[in-house]
């Protein structure tokens, strides 16, 4: 406690052991304290603290002003990324409408450089935005029943394309035991995801990348209610990190050194952010490196399991082609391993080829096979001349064959190829589970009525004649609103546009729609747990334009 008196005034003693701050004439400072004796006196101690006070005032003055001045910061910060992140939606969104345009080789590849150059510098300016929300404090997490299995394939896909342009292996593999819904944030999950996926991928050059999920409580992973501890593993063999550059990794604006930064660019937040929104979720985030070798960057995360969605179509798939025996064709041990399990799991019988030389031999051994699945890149021999070698050796007996491939669909001589050999189905790597399944149950029970089968991702499929759809558009931006509108007509829709949350809340109560579509991070909670009352809400990115909206629109109605 403290009081004010000045020096010739009666000194006031404090209770026994109770320091007592008393502040005297001319700005000076005292401490009282004082203690029994076994007599039944007191002795009082006095103790001039005005040098001490003085200091421990301009500490709290400092760190005032330092507070005040974070939050300025980031308050100025998170005013122009959404001022700046606006308009480079906007010629990402437009550019993405561009190339799905006709446009001769040099136009199409100056809308791809417009529309990468754009991208990064959106990564750039959404990583400060959020370190300066994390800094801030002022980093929400939602919790809501998600699809994780989903959520995990989704991150894997939309890096897919960076590693298939670079030649190496992305793989993911989530063990049969993992949950299927969870209790969580699928947004910030994702971001996790993808910062980790995509440093991994900057910094590989020949190898793999692999997703790793498994849960060190699988008892619980059927039983909603329950919680469960997953743990999530990105494995690279890129270039490493020397172990006395370690401590870099997660410092703000921070590389292992500036040749890192030259080269492969990037402001060093990602993994600052990343390991905030992983302790946010109440886990926590490792590293292992060797220099030359690769990394393998764990976290942990707690979750609640949620109910498990109704499964009938699945299992209905399941039991349709339980039992089959599937040829796995492929040179990289990860892809057959993770292949091999999840087969096992939907109780196919798979039996593994490190190589189309090998493959072969198995098939001219008299081994009987429902299906072959073979990899389209692979040492010696690629998938098509293996297809063609194995149908020439079988004739009319060949089994149906799905053909596997990091190269894009989009690639004219690839796409000709595919046409060419007649594939049961041609899948990009790394497959979505439901995409692979889909694919076996066309291929192997082509009987199972259409209703039972999922719909598969094709973002440029013709969505509206199949899914008559009421939609609203929501945004507060006119660019936003123009690039989304297109979009959505481009798969066969005309929105009403509305700008804000109220505006949409009013327009659903006065009209009927069946899905309301926004742009990420628009809106508070609470309007958006309104809307949610009234449609089906479906967030889109809009630096994925198209393929983001496509998606999202399918899975409102799978």
């Amino acid at each position: 406690m403290s009081a004010r008196s000045d020096a010739t005034g009666p000194l006031e003693l404090p209770s026994a052991g109770t320091p007592y701050i008393q502040e005297l004439s001319g700005n000076q400072w005292q401490q009282v304290s004082n203690r029994r004796t076994d007599q039944g006196g007191t002795v009082a101690v006095l103790s001039n603290i005005t040098e001490i006070k003085r200091i421990s005032d301009e500490l709290k003055t400092a760190k005032d002003a330092a507070e005040a001045a974070i939050e300025a910061k980031s308050a100025f910060l998170a005013t122009m990324s959404h001022e700046i992140r606006t308009p480079l939606n906007g010629i990402i969104g437009m550019s993405t409408l561009l190339d799905g345009t006709e446009l001769n080789e040099e136009q199409r590849d100056f809308s791809e450089t417009i529309a990468t150059a754009a991208d990064t510098l959106l990564t750039i300016i959404s990583d400060i935005l959020d370190f300066s929300k994390v800094e801030a404090g002022a980093l929400e997490l939602e919790r809501t029943p998600m699809d994780l299995v989903e959520t995990i394939e989704s991150s894997v896909e939309l890096v897919a394309s960076k590693s298939g342009e670079k030649g190496i292996e992305l793989a993911c593999r989530i063990n049969p035991d993992v949950p299927t819904a969870l209790f969580g944030d699928p947004v910030r999950l994702k971001q996790i995801l993808m910062n980790l996926l995509n440093n991994a991928v900057k910094f590989t050059e020949i190898g793999e990348v692999v997703l790793t999920v498994s849960t060190m409580m699988p008892d619980a992973s059927d039983k909603p209610g329950e919680t469960t501890l997953l743990t999530f593993s990105v494995r690279d063999t890129g270039i490493g990190i020397p172990a006395d550059r370690m401590d870099r990794l997660f410092k703000s604006f921070s590389q292992v050194d500036a040749s890192t930064t030259r080269r492969y660019g990037g402001t060093g937040l990602g993994l600052v952010i990343t390991k905030r929104l992983v302790e946010l979720m109440g886990g926590e985030i490792t590293v292992e490196s060797t220099a030359g070798e690769g990394t393998i960057f764990s976290f942990t995360l707690p979750g609640e399991v949620a109910r498990i969605p109704d499964r009938t179509s699945r299992d209905a798939q399941l039991k349709a082609i339980a039992g089959k025996r599937i040829l796995i064709v492929d040179d990289n041990r990860t892809n057959r391993l993770i292949l091999s399990e999840k087969f096992r799991a939907w109780e196919l019988l798979p039996r593994a080829s490190e190589s189309p030389e090998g493959a072969l031999e198995i098939i001219k051994g008299g081994e009987h096979f429902d299906a072959i699945i073979v990899d389209y890149k692979m040492p010696n021999m690629n998938g098509f001349e293996f297809t063609a070698a194995v149908r020439n050796h079988l004739g009319r007996a060949c089994p149906p064959m799905i053909l596997f491939s990091s190269i894009s669909p989009l690639e004219t001589h690839f796409r000709d190829g595919v046409a060419k050999m007649d594939y049961a189905a041609s899948l990009t790597k790394p497959a979505k589970s439901g995409q692979l399944l889909n694919a076996l149950v066309k291929t192997l029970a082509p009987d199972l009525v259409p209703e039972v089968l999922q719909t598969e991702s094709s973002p440029e499929a013709d969505l509206g004649p199949s899914h008559d759809l009421r939609v609203l558009l929501v945004d507060d931006n006119s660019i936003n609103q123009k690039v989304g509108s297109k979009i959505l007509k481009r798969l066969g829709y005309d929105p009403v546009v509305v700008s804000s949350g109220e505006e949409a809340i009013e327009t659903c109560q006065s009209d009927n729609f069946d899905i309301v579509v926004r742009r990420q991070g628009f809106g508070n909670q609470e309007l958006l747990k309104q809307v949610k009352s009234l449609a089906r809400l479906v967030d889109v990115i809009m630096r994925r334009a198209v393929c983001d909206a496509s998606a999202a629109l399918r899975a409102s109605f799978v």
